[in-house]
């Protein structure tokens, strides 16, 4: 019996092996890229907000401009 090569469903260990080695594979991507919205969401988020400006270090801002050690 002749079976077509596409749209024939492999159900040896290997094959289901595969099966899901690529949906682990696919899952781990989108995971991947939801979580890298996620964190790019919370980063424009705390750009936007007012209020929250960074404070200037006032150590940095007070050392004279010499010779000193650099950190």
């Amino acid at each position: 019996m002749d079976l077509p090569l596409i749209g024939t469903v492999d159900l040896t260990p290997s094959g289901i092996f595969l099966f899901f080695a690529a949906l682990v594979a696919v899952g781990y991507l989108v995971w991947l890229i939801v979580e890298a919205r996620r964190k790019a969401g919370r980063a424009a988020t705390f750009e936007d907000s007012p209020g929250d400006e960074l404070v200037a270090d006032p150590v940095q801002d007070t050392a004279p401009d010499g010779d000193g050690p650099e950190r």
